[in-house]
């Protein structure tokens, strides 16, 4: 009889020290993405997305609209060029969570659709972020600013990001759709989006390995935008 209530006890242990490990892995996958005042991130409130690296190149700038050389629209995600009078801290950017609820917080590893501020570019109609899917062999897939939103589906699939934790506050962007019902099974990439030069600019395209950014409240006070 002890020793089988020993047995018991140490199964019991074991289950309860699973589950826990495996709870605390879930949490921390889902847990909300912090701003650089360490708040949590909001959907359709506008954020800078800035480096949380200096370099010698584009110093720690933002994320903003930019133009490719040989064409207007769509429009491309780079990296502010350093100033000697101030750090630009780039366009301000919004979240909208792809398969939201009545929770607004932003969580790490959920499908999220990025846009720059919606109205800012006079030229082209669409923000929002995409991965430029016309791309064959060794091209680089770039981010471009023609995407979609809307609910998940092989229309918006290219424009499904997550954010990913790094070390501190700074985090990834990553480009790796979850399965949604309508996307009949397909496989997509899964890369992380990395800086990559490209002439005199700094663009954002899918890489071996994401830059690290940090994300700060473009105003003082937290108002969402209607978007």
């Amino acid at each position: 009889m002890k020793i089988a209530t020993t047995t018991v006890v140490l199964v019991l242990l074991f289950a309860l020290t699973t589950k826990s490990c495996f709870f605390g892995v879930t949490n921390a996958q889902n847990s909300p993405v912090l701003d650089t005042d360490g708040d949590e991130l909001r959907a359709g409130v506008p954020y800078h997305v800035i480096s949380a690296k200096w370099d010698i190149f584009v110093g720690n700038g933002g994320l903003t609209l930019g133009r490719s050389d040989d064409q207007t629209c769509p429009g491309i995600v780079v990296q502010t060029k350093p100033s000697l009078i101030f750090v630009d801290n780039g366009t301000p950017v919004i979240f909208t969570i792809a398969e939201g609820g009545d929770d607004d917080v932003i969580r790490l590893n959920t499908d999220l659709f990025v846009e720059f501020i919606p109205g800012i570019d006079v030229l082209c109609e669409s923000t929002v972020w995409k991965v430029d899917d016309n791309v064959s062999g060794d091209e680089t897939a770039w981010l471009t600013t023609d995407g979609v939103k809307g609910k998940p589906s092989l229309n918006t699939l290219t424009s499904l990001f997550k954010i990913e934790k790094t070390r501190k506050n700074y985090y990834i962007f990553n480009y790796c759709p979850s399965a949604c019902d309508s996307c009949g099974g397909i496989a997509t990439l899964c890369d992380e989006v990395d800086r990559i030069r490209d002439g005199g600019q700094m663009r954002l395209g899918l890489g071996d390995s994401g830059w690290p950014w940090e994300f700060k409240k473009a105003t003082k006070t937290i108002k969402q935008v209607n978007v």
